[in-house]
């Protein structure tokens, strides 16, 4: 079986390429937080990608959904 995940797409509409920092939140029905990631993603200038982001935790069926912060810092 395959490991659960979320997948996310990414834009950067800057003229340049960047890593930016994703952050997405797996939360319970009740909007608790059960995992928090933070990842670093290259983006080309101008474009998107799709990342995947684990969600391999003990607890996996407590997961309601995913929150993802809509603006994603640029780390370089």
């Amino acid at each position: 079986m395959e490991d659960p995940y979320a997948t996310v797409e990414i834009g950067n509409p800057n003229a340049r390429e960047a890593v930016l920092e994703v952050n997405v939140h797996f939360v319970d029905a009740y909007g608790s937080p059960l995992l928090d990631t933070v990842n670093q993603v290259g983006v080309p200038a101008k474009d998107k990608v799709t990342y995947r982001v684990s969600a391999k935790i003990p607890y996996i069926e407590r997961i309601a959904r995913c929150e993802v912060k809509p603006v994603a810092r640029a780390v370089w």
